[in-house]
């Protein structure tokens, strides 16, 4: 059940709290993939 629509859950496997820092490239790809599916370009 999506309680926001459009949002999504991504589990980092090895990453834990600060995935950000745990698996920087991982995260980066995460973004770049939900903006490329996301948004819009006029």
């Amino acid at each position: 059940m999506h309680v926001i629509p459009g949002t999504r859950l991504r589990v980092q496997p090895g990453a834990g709290h600060s995935p950000h820092w745990e698996d920087p490239a991982g995260i980066a790809g995460a973004i770049a993939d939900f903006a490329a599916e996301t948004c819009i370009m006029a």
